[in-house]
């Protein structure tokens, strides 16, 4: 049968079953859920695999929520299924995260999901999702406005989640149902045009068959071919992050092709902020800050969306809103070493002993600078009153709260900053860089580097 094949076969494509103990299946009661359900019934016994499944109940339809509820647990006891069910208020739910009641609701479903995943060792967790869901996500996302990613439509799995019907059609899930005569319920939501994914299933895609009866064959085919080109520009991109370093240069930044410039962006942001669902507007934001930067300019401070800001400092991408760690612990101020905050990273000061330091090329390096004096008297720490600085090639001195100002650094920011420090003098701040008292050249006699020490 299409349906099971389907099925077997995107099993086995994506090693879904992989090292699988215990699997939980997502089921509402509508025919895709239950007709996967009912599938995985037998073909888990086949694989050895443990079978659950797991319901929520909105309570958005009074009595049909109810009555969902009760269906999927008769089903579940006459195939002697262990079910786990969860009874919430998404309406009252949603009114404190400010969202959506379908991402609302999805969100609960998979948190649901994922805490009877944590207490069963090899799980998984299958949705019913389809091709035919695959398709609508596609259309609703070009509709939006969207790049390559938000073509691929569903992926097959992300992290423990596995789509085995990914590339089963609605026609199919028919079929299968009728020559099995399985029993599923209808929710009436899924036939109001009031929800966008209900407009396009019930009106956009049918004139898409009419125009080509092999819209959905199509589609596959498609959808296939962009997850092929995604996959290989995020690989790109990727590497183009570790030639960064965690050194987001906008210069470098600027010289990256722009069809992976966009890509790479979005990592960082990912990367220097703790921002979720980052999208087009956010990167799009960054892009036309970094490519309008002027260095004498005092407003290199980007708001984004969300409350973020995003400030060039030292020619380097960084997040003005990042606050110290409640992990990060300063040892005692006269040491020459501060834990980071994930405590395995450390700040090092480390005396240059090659001939010409110049050509010596380390990535852990942060800076260097002219030693004067001792260095006994230089220490990691955070700012203090009375504290100077000298920007770099400035010619002139001042207190580093109006450096700091002048940089438009959010005050509560500030005081997580990590500076070197010579009594008040500092030689050195962080995303910063160098005092232009203390700035090396050839002529040096001794340069000192502030050095990334790993201890993992």
């Amino acid at each position: 049968m299409v349906f099971e094949q389907k099925i077997i076969e995107t099993i086995e494509e994506f090693g879904m079953f992989d090292n699988l103990t215990n699997l939980i299946v997502g089921v509402s009661g509508g025919s895709d859920s239950i007709s996967l359900l009912y599938f995985l019934f037998n073909y888990s016994k086949i694989r050895n695999i443990n079978l659950y499944a797991a319901h929520v109940n909105h309570n958005l339809r009074k009595e049909e929520s109810d009555r969902d509820q009760f269906f999927v647990k008769n089903f579940c006891d006459n195939l002697k299924i262990k079910l786990f069910i969860k009874s919430i208020e998404i309406n009252e739910i949603r009114k404190h995260q400010h969202t959506g009641i379908e991402e609302c609701g999805r969100n609960a479903r998979y948190d649901f999901f994922k805490k009877i995943s944590n207490n069963l060792c090899n799980s998984k967790i299958a949705t019913a999702h389809t091709l035919s869901d695959s398709i609508e996500t596609i259309i609703f996302n070009f509709a939006r406005g969207t790049g390559l990613k938000g073509m691929c439509g569903i992926p097959a799995v992300r992290e423990n989640i596995i789509r085995p019907m990914i590339k089963v059609t609605k026609d199919d899930i028919k079929n299968y149902i009728k020559s099995n005569n399985i029993s599923y319920i209808s929710d009436s939501s899924n036939f109001s045009v009031d929800y966008a994914r209900n407009k396009i299933r019930l009106t956009v895609i049918p004139v898409l068959k009419e125009i080509n009866s092999s819209f959905d064959k199509n589609s596959s085919r498609f959808i296939n071919q962009v997850q092929k080109d995604d996959f290989f520009l995020c690989n790109i991109a990727k590497k183009e992050m570790r030639y960064l370093n965690n050194n987001f240069n906008i210069f470098s930044i600027r010289n990256i092709p722009e069809a992976i410039r966009s890509r790479v962006l979005k990592l960082i942001l990912e990367k220097i902020s703790d921002m979720k669902n980052i999208n087009y507007t956010h990167v799009d934001l960054v892009l036309k800050f970094i490519n309008k930067f002027n260095q004498f300019s005092n407003n290199n401070v980007l708001t984004l969306p969300g409350g973020i800001q995003i400030g060039i400092l030292n020619n380097n991408l960084v997040n003005l809103n990042k606050k110290m760690s409640k992990e990060t612990i300063f040892v005692n101020r006269g040491t020459k070493h501060l834990t980071m905050l994930d405590k395995r990273n450390k700040i090092k000061l480390e005396r240059r002993k090659e001939e010409n330091v110049f050509l010596n090329n380390d990535n852990n390096i942060l800076a260097k600078f002219e030693l004067k004096g001792s260095i006994t008297e230089y220490v990691f720490r955070t700012r203090l009153p009375g504290d100077i600085f000298s920007p770099p090639k400035r010619g002139h001195t001042k207190t580093l709260k109006k450096y700091f100002t002048e940089l438009k650094i959010p005050v509560a920011s500030r005081n997580s900053i990590c500076v070197l420090a010579r009594k008040q003098e500092i030689v050195w701040i962080e995303n910063i860089g160098v005092s232009n008292n203390y700035l090396s050249d050839e002529n040096s006699k001794e340069i000192v580097s502030i050095k990334l020490k790993n201890e993992c």
